[in-house]
């Protein structure tokens, strides 16, 4: 037999059995944590060290900054220093709190 209990977040509930262990259940309304954070990261070659990251913007998971107009400005602003300058993405694993 199955007993539904409500969490204090009324968008979830946990179904208990007495054989297995409790099972969280979803719904649409509960928010998720991405397990990715997505970065366009604008990067120079500074001579023998290679690439370096020397500014870096968040951005949507298709690749889109969040705030474009910032980060053509300072790519504008990096490429007058006269060193290779490049904008790449980056996915990195979210930080659990």
């Amino acid at each position: 037999m199955r007993f539904a209990k409500r969490l204090n977040d009324s968008s979830a509930s946990i179904i208990t059995n007495p054989i297995s262990p409790p099972i969280l259940i979803m719904t649409k309304n509960m928010k998720t944590t991405n397990k990715y954070d997505y970065l366009k990261v604008i990067q120079q070659n500074c001579g023998p060290y290679g690439w370096e990251d020397v500014s870096e913007y968040p951005a949507h998971s298709d690749g889109t900054p969040l705030d474009r107009s910032s980060l053509k400005a300072d790519l504008k602003e990096y490429r007058l220093t006269g060193y290779p300058t490049r904008v790449i993405f980056r996915r990195q694993l979210t930080n659990p709190i």
